[in-house]
């Protein structure tokens, strides 16, 4: 299963011993694959607290370009040019409202559907928008009860 966190799902999984321990096991079992851009690792890395950002960085998963870029917030090299939408259900700006806020959101959302099975998010307004677009996320309890089992 190819797997996509927000920011706030990794800190999540670092605050719980077992679940850091659990997800690079599956991952390393090839279970799980844990997507992520260069828009969680940079937060990750902006964290003053050296000791939660080393157990972040624990986590293992797969650096991937944005589907799509934004000027301002997109890096060079670590994003696809585009909108987004031609190779994901929406664009960049279907995510986004008229206020060009939350762009970093919309540049996770269509890298979510470019190239992962689930998100894992406990924002609700992502997961309104995302569930809006015709994807379910799912819940951090949901996802863990989903893991369980393996």
């Amino acid at each position: 299963m190819k797997l996509m966190f927000d920011t706030q799902i990794y800190d999540l999984v670092v605050a719980q011993i077992d679940m850091l321990e659990k997800m690079n096991d599956l991952n390393r079992k090839e279970l799980i694959e844990i997507y992520t851009t260069h828009i969680q690792r940079d937060e990750i890395l902006d964290i003053p607290d050296l000791v939660k950002k080393e157990r972040m960085m624990l986590l293992i998963t797969k650096l991937v370009p944005t589907n799509g870029a934004v000027y301002g917030v997109s890096k060079y090299g670590m994003a696809t040019y585009g909108d987004g939408s031609l190779s994901a259900l929406f664009s960049i700006d279907d995510f986004r409202p008229d206020s060009k806020k939350h762009t970093k959101d919309a540049l996770i959302a269509t890298t979510t559907a470019r190239d992962v099975d689930v998100l894992v998010t406990v924002d609700a307004r992502f997961s309104k928008k995302m569930k809006a677009l015709g994807r379910s996320p799912l819940k951090i309890k949901q996802f863990e009860s989903r893991i369980s089992r393996w």
